[in-house]
């Protein structure tokens, strides 16, 4: 989502931008959004599509966390 940084660099807000992009991306994309990367899906409009729980957010990113 911010490119290619290194370890050291990224900070809390860089985890909060990317809880906050989760939250904003459906639980199930169609074949043809699937393969498009998080910041181009962002940018289209999903509300057609189911919202993925904040349940699935926070097992995300603590499997991120390890």
């Amino acid at each position: 989502m911010v490119g290619d940084v290194p370890l050291t660099t990224i900070t809390k807000a860089y985890g909060r931008a990317f809880r906050d992009a989760l939250a904003k991306v459906p639980k199930a994309l169609p074949d043809r959004l699937r393969q498009q990367r998080l910041p181009d899906l962002l940018k289209q409009d999903l509300g057609q599509f189911p919202t993925r729980s904040a349940q699935a957010i926070n097992k995300t990113l603590s499997l991120l966390a390890g």
